[in-house]
C-alpha cells in the first residue's frame, strides 16, 4: 500500500453558504471509513489542509474537494509518499481562528520539501505513482 500526504490551500467561496459543524462532522465520517488522517485550518477566509492515507483513497478525497463549490482557487503545495503518519489518530482535526496558524507556519510543517510531479498527476488522474 502507497501512503501519500497532501497539502493544498484554497479560498472560502463567499458566495456559497458553509457550516463549519456540518463540514468537520462529514469530514471526520468519512475520513474514518476511507482511512485518511488529516488536519484543517479554517480561518474564515481559505483552508489549509493536510490529508494522508492509501494513495488513492486520499486522490478521490482531494478529486471531491475541487469538485466542492465552497472551494475555489485551490492550489495544491504538497505531494508527497510518506512512510510515517503524522497525523495517525486523527480522522480530521480543525484549528480554527485568523491568527493560527499563519499560512507560511502550515506549510513550513506539513508541505513536502519538493513536490513530485508523477504524485501530482497520479493524484489527478486518481491513478497509483510510478515507482
Amino acid at each position: 500500500m502507497s501512503m501519500i500526504r497532501i497539502v493544498y490551500y484554497s479560498e472560502r467561496n463567499p458566495t456559497v453558504g458553509l457550516d463549519m459543524k456540518k463540514l468537520l462532522d462529514t469530514s471526520q465520517r468519512n475520513n474514518v471509513r476511507d482511512g485518511i488522517g488529516g488536519f484543517l485550518h479554517y480561518n474564515g477566509l481559505y483552508f489549509l489542509q493536510a490529508l494522508e492515507g492509501e494513495q488513492s483513497v486520499v486522490a478521490a478525497c482531494y478529486g471531491r474537494i475541487e469538485k466542492d463549490p465552497s472551494h475555489h482557487n485551490i492550489v495544491l503545495i504538497g505531494a508527497e509518499t510518506v512512510v510515517e503518519r503524522k497525523f495517525e489518530r486523527w480522522g480530521m482535526g480543525l484549528a480554527a481562528g485568523v491568527g493560527y496558524p499563519s499560512k507560511e507556519t502550515f506549510i513550513e510543517k506539513f508541505s513536502a520539501s519538493e513536490v513530485d510531479p508523477s504524485l501530482l498527476a497520479a493524484i489527478r488522474q486518481g491513478a497509483p505513482a510510478s515507482t
